[in-house]
């Protein structure tokens, strides 16, 4: 296949470049159709075509080889990078490129030159408060709580490092790491997942974590009964009293000041004592 095309100075360099890189001379070359030639990156770096007498000839477009020639373009961005929208931080993932397309895990398609002009890198200053992002140091999925004071991410809560669905209270950091992107669908739904099982639901428009009705309710723990306590699904159960549920904190407070996130009754769980096993799911509350 050939290609030839009629430019300017600035055209036919670009083009001149672009035939270099795929290995064709970039000194003259020339093709005979009927006794007319044809010749392209002349000395000068012009691209002329003419005729046999000297002329500027049309036969280009009308030979059966003829095929405008298609520069090469190297993308700005790579498989897996995540970009943002100039406009509106609307962001997308690279799933792949190829053919003079992006193609995006979110099911679209858009030309290379379009998202190149109107796109850029991700970065945490597009993220929104209420977005789901993912730590790639730790691996935790977290919802994003924008606190603009702050140099890294403060979240509502996450996934901790044991698997666990974890609230953060405080302005305490999440992870102490620059290095955020977007949540994928399956992370998102992981977070999500283990909001629900830990008994929350995350309210989207007040920016807030709700407490779903558990199936225990507290309301029948009374000051010094006997509870099982503990803070994770790896550790132990303990024995003690109960005191109080601190909601400012969604902990449970016991034999004083000692706080913890799981408390059940010892009655009916006395074999639980001392194991990590899990509880009967009537008992949860947390």
């Amino acid at each position: 296949m050939n290609y030839y095309i009629r430019g300017n100075k600035e055209k036919a360099d670009q083009i001149k470049a672009a035939f270099e890189k795929l290995g064709v001379a970039s000194n003259a070359n020339r093709y005979n159709y009927k006794n007319d030639y044809v010749l392209y990156f002349s000395a000068g770096g012009m691209i002329h075509m003419i005729d046999a007498n000297g002329s500027w000839a049309n036969i280009i477009k009308t030979h059966p080889d003829y095929k405008e020639l298609k520069l090469p373009v190297v993308p700005k961005y790579k498989k897996g990078d995540w970009i943002a929208c100039d406009a509106d931080s609307f962001t997308l993932s690279i799933k792949s490129v190829k053919d003079g397309n992006y193609y995006f895990h979110q099911g679209a398609s858009l030309p290379i030159k379009d998202i190149d002009e109107h796109y850029h890198l991700w970065t945490i200053q597009d993220a929104k408060d209420g977005d789901v992002l993912y730590s790639l140091d730790s691996k935790q999925p977290f919802i994003y709580k924008l606190r603009p004071q702050f140099s890294q991410a403060i979240g509502y809560c996450c996934i901790n490092k044991f698997g666990d669905f974890a609230v953060w209270n405080t302005n305490k950091c999440i992870i102490c790491t620059d290095k955020y992107i977007p949540a994928t669908k399956e992370q998102r739904d992981l977070l999500f997942a283990k909001m629900k099982e830990a008994g929350y639901q995350w309210d989207a428009n007040k920016k807030e974590l709700r407490k779903i009705q558990p199936h225990y309710d507290i309301a029948n723990f009374q000051p010094f009964d006997k509870v099982l306590v503990r803070d994770s699904k790896v550790e132990r159960w303990y024995n003690t009293h109960y005191g109080f549920y601190d909601k400012s904190v969604h902990q449970f407070v016991c034999d004083g000041d000692s706080e913890w996130n799981q408390c059940i009754p010892f009655d009916g769980n006395e074999h639980l004592l001392g194991t990590t096993d899990m509880c009967d799911k009537q008992y949860i509350n947390w």
